[in-house]
């Protein structure tokens, strides 16, 4: 088994280390497949760490949905500043549109799919850059084989570009993974979710991954300082300046998300107004800036 650094290189291969991640804090994102079926709970569970479950069941996490809970711009404002590891799985809600747009694997037209999960992880990175992300290809995210392989292959080329943990669930789990297999169905007519009797057959394989990461160390942050004021459009984005000393993992919220968005620093302008946007450290260091979004 090949042990990993924080950015997804295997750095040996000595059989199997495992890493103790008890009492670590894991922070889960995700649709109904992380949320409702004992997904996060297996891991956290057997991992003894502390679970965070951030997941909205119902919708694309990398959706483009309009409101406070279900923009994607705001979702990086619900991981916790003191995350350890953070793990996203996603997405099954868009397999009908996926394969077009995975196929443009680096656009960051935020109109397209593809364009918004390389936005999002690149926000997640950039807000924690020590943290180590693991990005997991859901067990059946297409109406075909096809379509799940192209995404597959998307995911994993977004985790090699932005230096993510890729857990392909499809193929690491050991099991054929397709609508047609019999352990999917909560009911007659679901071809979705797995039965809660066979969640570990492929939550194991994100367990194990876990598992070869070392957790990491972080260091106190002394200060933190960022532009006070920023002006942004409609539409456009603007980037705030920031320096952090010690720890670089920062929370980013919006004190308006009817007015302005914030992933990592990036401000988005939604609507014409003003927003607080304030930066949290890991302990408890903050920072603002006034953004103005103009029409």
């Amino acid at each position: 088994m090949a042990i990993y650094d924080v950015y997804g290189n295997a750095i040996s291969a000595d059989g199997g280390t495992s890493y103790d991640w008890s009492n670590k804090k894991i922070v889960f994102e995700g649709d109904s497949i992380t949320a409702n079926i004992g997904f996060h709970q297996y891991i956290s569970n057997n991992l003894g760490a502390t679970d965070v479950n951030i997941s909205q069941p119902g919708f694309p996490v990398m959706g483009i949905y309009s409101g406070e809970n279900k923009d994607f711009r705001h979702r990086i404002s619900n991981i916790p500043f003191d995350a350890d590891a953070i793990v996203i799985m996603g997405d099954i809600n868009n397999h009908n549109s996926n394969q077009a747009d995975a196929e443009n694997w680096f656009t960051y037209d935020t109109a397209k799919w593809a364009g918004r999960v390389n936005t999002f992880i690149d926000s997640v990175k950039r807000s924690f850059p020590t943290v180590p992300v693991f990005l997991v290809s859901e067990y059946g995210m297409g109406n075909d084989g096809a379509t799940t392989l192209i995404v597959s292959q998307f995911y994993e080329c977004v985790a090699k570009r932005t230096g993510c943990i890729y857990v392909s669930t499809a193929s690491e789990s050991g099991f054929s993974l397709t609508y047609a297999y019999p352990l999917w169905g909560l009911n007659g007519t679901d071809k979705i979710h797995a039965k809660s009797d066979y969640v570990s057959l492929w939550a194991e394989c994100v367990l194990n991954k876990i598992k070869t990461i070392k957790p990491p160390a972080f260091a106190n942050t002394d200060s933190i300082t960022m532009d006070s004021t920023k002006s942004v459009a409609v539409g456009s984005t603007a980037t705030i300046d920031y320096t952090v000393s010690g720890n670089l993992s920062l929370q980013w919220t919006s004190s308006d998300y009817t007015v302005a968005c914030v992933m990592g620093g990036v401000v988005y302008g939604i609507g014409e107004g003003t927003a607080t946007i304030t930066a949290t450290t890991r302990n408890g260091h903050t920072a603002i800036c006034t953004v103005t979004v103009t029409e």
